[in-house]
C-alpha cells in the first residue's frame, strides 16, 4: 500500500477517534503497517498542523486537531492549478487574436495605400488656363520640375500634391 493511501486511512481513523485521540501502536495495528510508517505520517501531519501529539508510557498519543484540512489544501491547490490553466488559455486566445488583428491592420494599410494611389492617379480636367501646384506643407520640398510643350512633370519628397485651378 502506498504512503498516500495509508495517510488517508490514518486521517480517517484520527478523525473518528475525536478528542480521545489514538495511540501510535494502536494506529499501526489498525492500519496493519509497521510503526516506522506511522512516524512518516505523523511527521507530515504535524508539519501541516493537522495533529498534535503527546508522549506517553506506552507510545505516542495522536490527536486530530484539523485546523488545516489537508483535503481543502489539495482542493485549493487544484483550484489554483485550474485558475492557472484558465489564465494560460486566455493568454493563448489573446495572442491569437492579436496576431489576427495585426494581419488585418497590415491588409487595411495595403488597401489604403492601393486606394490612395488609384484615387490620386485619376485624370482631372480643369476648365481653366492656369493652376497652382504645391506640396502639402512648407517642410515638404518640390525636388524637380520638367516641362515640355504638352505636359509638366513635378517630383516631390513625399506623396501628396495640392493642385489648385485659378479662375
Amino acid at each position: 500500500m502506498k504512503l498516500v493511501d495509508i495517510a488517508k486511512e490514518a486521517i480517517s481513523l484520527l478523525q473518528k477517534a475525536g478528542t480521545d485521540g489514538i495511540n501510535n501502536i494502536e494506529l499501526a495495528k489498525k492500519l496493519e503497517i509497521p510503526r516506522r510508517r506511522i512516524y512518516d505520517i505523523i511527521a507530515i501531519l504535524k508539519a501541516s498542523n493537522s495533529i498534535k501529539t503527546s508522549r506517553e508510557k506506552n507510545g505516542t498519543k495522536i490527536y486530530w486537531i484539523g485546523s488545516t484540512n489537508l483535503e481543502s489544501k489539495a482542493k485549493d491547490e487544484n483550484t489554483s492549478n485550474n485558475t492557472i490553466d484558465i489564465q494560460y488559455e486566455k493568454v493563448k486566445k489573446l495572442e491569437k487574436e492579436n496576431f489576427e488583428l495585426k494581419k488585418k491592420i497590415e491588409m487595411l494599410n495595403k488597401n489604403l495605400y492601393k486606394y490612395s494611389i488609384e484615387s490620386s492617379s485619376k485624370l482631372t480636367n480643369f476648365p481653366t488656363k492656369r493652376i497652382i501646384i504645391r506640396s502639402k506643407s512648407p517642410s515638404e520640398k518640390i525636388k524637380r520640375v520638367q516641362s515640355s510643350k504638352y505636359q509638366v512633370f513635378i517630383e516631390v519628397d513625399t506623396p501628396g500634391l495640392i493642385v489648385e485651378p485659378l479662375g
